[in-house]
């Protein structure tokens, strides 16, 4: 039996100084069967030029956009468009893999607990932490266990370990739920979440398979003011997914958490253009009477008085 076809999509825009070591990252898996798509939204400089040595690989394909399309389009068509694999993971341009057998160890594990329908491998987990949040777990080996999806979606937020070039997703229900369909920052994180409400399972392990490269030019670090609406709709858009499916006051509480994670984000998060004004405008428009935010008002006064 043939092993199945993953896609790796490589989305990047003017990142010239970090694609190269993604794409190797890609190449030396030690997994046969992939299929790596670099798909360039309309960089400032000749990506196909600059990229020619990979040009003439078979498993390598090079698209690059005519006009910008923006990060979450980019996103979307290079998964609808362009990946024919069965599972498929999104590693940005300025990330990279660490270990060469990620997919090789994520992908047999998938197939392996067909039974269980394994809608996600991720990696980077702390599994020790998350045994001690989540009773109901089935071990599969010393780095990994299986969980379902609900369970997890439950304890997402405290478990937090979210890293999109650490998961190897089911291509076919990614498509049927609109994977990347939410235009906001943390689409992934969007797209993840409502993917664990279908029914089926996670398989998380300790392994450390990527890195996320911190630099100034990363979308996270610009949460701020400006996108913290779309951020705000974002987690609507899980909740309403999660209405009917999870208890109406364990939904509640993670909302909460999920809404004061995103505001923490914005007023001590990596937007480099606060000023005091703005900031406490922010606060003002959406204070709402609780500990977390009269804690976090006391710790914002005291930033900008020291």
């Amino acid at each position: 039996m043939n092993n199945p076809l993953v896609s790796i999509q490589i989305p990047t825009y003017n990142q010239k100084e970090y694609i190269k070591e993604a794409i190797e990252s890609a190449l030396v898996q030690s997994y046969e069967r992939i299929q790596i798509i670099v798909a360039d939204d309309c960089s400032n400089y000749n990506v196909k030029d600059f990229l020619k040595d990979y040009s003439s690989i078979p498993i390598v394909e090079i698209v690059v956009n005519s006009k910008n399309k923006g990060r979450v389009l980019n996103y979307h068509d290079t998964l609808y468009k362009r990946v024919k694999g069965k599972y498929f993971i999104n590693l940005d341009g300025d990330d990279f893999f660490t270990d060469e057998n990620f997919i090789n160890y994520g992908v047999s594990l998938l197939e392996q607990n067909e039974k269980h329908k394994p809608l996600i491998f991720q990696g980077d987990h702390n599994i020790e932490k998350i045994k001690l949040m989540i009773t109901e777990y089935e071990i599969i080996d010393e780095y990994s266990i299986l969980i379902n999806g609900f369970e997890y979606f439950k304890n997402i937020v405290d478990i937090n370990e979210f890293r999109h070039s650490s998961t190897i997703f089911e291509t076919k229900t990614a498509k049927s739920i609109g994977f990347y369909n939410f235009n906001c920052l943390f689409t992934d994180f969007n797209s993840a979440a409502r993917l664990l409400l279908e029914e089926g399972s996670i398989i998380v392990s300790s392994k450390h398979v990527s890195e996320w490269r911190k630099h100034q030019n990363n979308a996270t670090f610009s949460l701020g003011i400006s996108n913290y609406k779309n951020e705000i709709a974002s987690i609507c858009n899980i909740i309403q997914t999660a209405k009917n499916k999870i208890d109406k006051k364990e939904l509640n509480s993670i909302k909460i958490k999920l809404e004061e994670k995103i505001f923490k984000g914005v007023v001590f998060g990596f937007d480099q253009n606060k000023d005091f004004r703005s900031q406490l405008y922010f606060f003002m428009k959406y204070f709402k009477f609780r500990f977390f935010y009269i804690r976090l008002f006391v710790r914002f006064i005291y930033k900008w008085i020291t």
